[in-house]
């Protein structure tokens, strides 16, 4: 019967649920919590390790929210501190501990996987999973998330929780990449185009003491047309200053 003492919430408790996540990624609600202040507890059956929420209404001096706390719920005396880490318990500790060994590591790529893969070898899939999602991710930057997430098991890669938010995560590297690429002194990508059957390069007319302008327009287009004239006059204007267009 695990036992959840919640730590101080800040304000007011009104009301609070526990919820246990199902495998389809549903959540099942498992009781309602007692409430003490800004203080809870709740006692409660689970017949094995389950990824699990805390539902708290809350009332703080200047509004009213709610509060949604993740934890695994497994038998013991759970409390959770400040950082949003969970201690008294066997697994909760266990991730509590890695997030320390994470943030130790620096930026460290090989000593991010390490540590992910020796939790991931000693503890259940939904630990693993746990501490992808509801965990880490604050505490790792895009790349050393995905370095973690590439590292784990086929059994983690396939929870439903996990896949979410890979998904989520690379779609933000490539955003991130993207405006890197197109930053201010990011050097530029080569591409290469045709006229009168010559090829011709961006780097043919790159280097030192030019600047080129690049404008990409179609003989259809009406607007590209009407705007050919002003980049003539712009050529013409700083073709002595070292323009190339």
């Amino acid at each position: 019967s695990p036992l959840l003492s919640m730590f101080d919430a800040g304000g007011v408790v009104d009301s609070a649920f526990v919820r246990q996540r199902l495998p389809d990624g549903t959540y099942s609600t498992l009781g309602r919590a007692e409430v003490d202040g800004a203080s809870l507890s709740f006692s409660g059956e689970v017949s094995e390790p389950a990824l699990g929420q805390v539902l708290c209404y809350i009332t703080t001096p200047v509004s009213k929210g709610s509060a949604t706390l993740s934890l695994i719920l497994e038998p013991g005396k759970i409390s959770g501190d400040e950082k949003l880490l969970y201690h008294g318990s066997k697994l909760n500790d266990a991730v509590s501990e890695a997030v320390e060994a994470l943030k130790q590591c620096a930026g460290d790529s090989l000593a991010v996987v390490e540590v992910i893969q020796t939790f991931d070898n000693t503890y259940p899939a939904l630990a693993t999973a746990f501490l992808l999602t509801k965990v880490i991710p604050p505490v790792l930057d895009l790349q050393r998330w995905i370095d973690a997430y590439d590292s784990v098991s086929e059994s983690v890669q396939n929870d439903l929780l996990v896949q979410s938010y890979a998904k989520g995560m690379y779609a933000s590297l490539a955003a991130e990449r993207a405006r890197e690429a197109m930053a201010v002194g990011a050097k530029y990508r080569d591409f290469y185009g045709s006229w009168e059957g010559k090829e011709y390069r961006l780097s043919d007319f790159v280097g030192p003491g030019k600047y080129v302008l690049v404008d990409f327009w179609a003989s259809w287009c009406v607007p590209c047309r009407k705007e050919i004239p002003f980049i003539l006059d712009t050529y013409k204007k700083f073709r002595s200053k070292g323009l190339e267009g």
